[in-house]
């Protein structure tokens, strides 16, 4: 039996914890047993009862950042010798830079979720941001397979520092973001009021910098196809003040702010739409494929990964172009519905299925533990 050992911070409702989690419930269980530990006390979001209900064994250290900065290394150093892993897989800065230090005799994999070198100068300061992305680059030499979470983020990593990690994509619940009948969209309108005869248009993600939902909503009332549609704004962040006063006179842009499952959402919509400006391979936009919603993405590079797999699932738009972004509203809707729909679902069918993504970690611990 293979033990193998996830290290991650917490298991808060983000993307990271939602491909844990598709990672740990596809394994074979007659050859890995999966055991997770996290850093640090749970949040009010946590994702933590998901994963008991699926029967997978969950460990804490439960530090403080505080302590953890103190005595997170001898914490983390004497609960691992404690599980006896076969091998150790981490994702996200803390547990990568920990495991670096303190796991080397351990076989390690980590699991790469952004491009540092965009996403941690925009959160944290371009000095402290850039500080922080070198930081975590440098962890990855010791590791036995850094892996990326996509093919393009392999490829802007190789550009920066002239390495060149394998990627395995994410992956989407089937089973869970299910292709609705018209019976089920009707349905769920209803449960969430949103009127039947109406184009809904979805984006889904924190209210950041890096998201640039200002760039859809604006594109949104400035687009043709703003008196017959609505547009939904899932998430919430920084910048949600700033994004309802410019929606504030229209009562078709509709903010949720956080909602427990994202699915109810995409189910009742039309189009999904990203004006993203720097991905890992965006959850959001998986999950709106798998439910046959025909996408309206920005032109960056993991957008483009996602859509060269089946160029019919969507159209891709010029980064911060809020005319190109207000022309996509409808021209997407000029395309043939059962074709892109049909298309974007094909596209995680084929391709980007939890299992699928599971099968190839598998793959990779197998070859770590044969070469011991």
């Amino acid at each position: 039996m293979i033990k193998v050992l996830y290290i991650v911070s917490t298991l808060a409702n983000t993307g990271p914890t939602n491909q844990l989690f598709n990672i740990v419930t596809n394994l074979d269980k007659d050859t890995f047993n999966p055991i997770i530990l996290t850093l640090s006390p749970e949040s009010e979001d946590s994702q933590l009862e998901r994963f008991i209900n699926a029967n997978i064994e969950v460990d804490s250290l439960n530090l403080s950042r505080f302590k953890g900065m103190l005595k997170g290394s001898h914490y983390l150093r004497r609960k691992v010798e404690e599980l006896d892993p076969t091998l150790v897989h981490t994702q996200g800065l803390r547990a990568d830079t920990l495991a670096a230090r303190n796991l080397k005799q351990y076989k390690k994999v980590t699991t790469l979720r952004n491009y540092p070198f965009h996403d941690y100068p925009m959160k944290f300061g371009k000095v402290k941001g850039l500080i922080m992305a070198y930081s975590h680059i440098k962890a990855f030499k010791y590791f036995d397979s850094p892996i990326t979470c996509s093919e393009s983020l392999a490829s802007l990593l190789e550009t920066k520092i002239k390495e060149r990690y394998k990627f395995i994509q994410n992956g989407v619940d089937i089973n869970h973001y299910t292709f609705p009948t018209f019976e089920n969209k009707e349905s769920m309108r209803k449960k969430i009021k949103i009127p039947l005869n109406k184009k809904v248009f979805i984006t889904v993600g924190s209210l950041i910098s890096r998201k640039d939902p200002l760039t859809v909503i604006k594109a949104f009332i400035q687009s043709k196809a703003f008196d017959n549609s609505i547009l939904l704004i899932i998430g919430d962040g920084p910048l949600k003040k700033e994004c309802q006063e410019v929606a504030k006179d229209y009562t078709n842009i509709i903010f949720t702010g956080q909602v427990e499952d994202v699915k109810d959402y995409l189910t009742a919509s039309d189009y999904f739409v990203s004006a993203s400006l720097s991905e890992g391979l965006p959850n959001t936009v998986l999950e709106a494929l798998s439910v046959g919603l025909p996408c309206c993405l920005s032109n960056i590079e993991q957008h483009r990964e996602i859509l060269k797999l089946n160029k019919n699932a969507g159209i891709l738009i010029e980064t911060k172009s809020i005319s190109e972004f207000a022309q996509s509203f409808s021209f997407i809707q000029e395309k043939d519905y059962n074709l892109v729909t049909s298309s974007a679902r094909n596209i995680i069918i084929d391709h980007l299925s939890a299992n699928i993504m599971s099968r190839k970690y598998q793959d990779l611990y197998k070859k770590l533990v044969i070469s011991d």
